[in-house]
């Protein structure tokens, strides 16, 4: 099971990941979150023993999706997301930037409030 976490204070947040189990579920750290705590949000997710699956949805010209991901592969994540209408060489890139990783990048073809 995956449980979104969405959390702009980081009090919140551990408070959250506090009432969840590690061997029941993984947590899905999304744009809200992450724009607003960041590497902290991770960091603290991993010493709770959580796999983490980082949803930023990344999406623009293929090289800064990669650099943006390289940035990121130091972190303890399991797997994220890119949005795939960035199109095939931005896939490429960010399958590239991840390719000496454990991480899974998942596509993302369309956003569920859209109709």
């Amino acid at each position: 099971m995956i449980v979104a976490v969405d959390e702009t204070q980081l009090s919140s947040f551990k408070q959250t990941v506090d009432s969840l189990d590690s061997n029941l579920c993984m947590i899905k750290v999304g744009s809200v979150s992450f724009n607003a705590i960041g590497h902290d949000a991770l960091t603290y997710v991993a010493s709770q023993g959580f796999e983490i699956f980082l949803d930023l949805k990344l999406h623009d010209i293929p090289n800064t999706v990669k650099k943006s991901i390289e940035g990121l592969i130091s972190l303890p994540i399991g797997m994220m997301t890119i949005h795939t209408s960035g199109g095939l060489e931005m896939m490429k890139a960010a399958k590239k930037a991840v390719a000496d990783t454990n991480i899974k990048i998942f596509g993302v073809t369309a956003l569920t409030s859209l109709s």
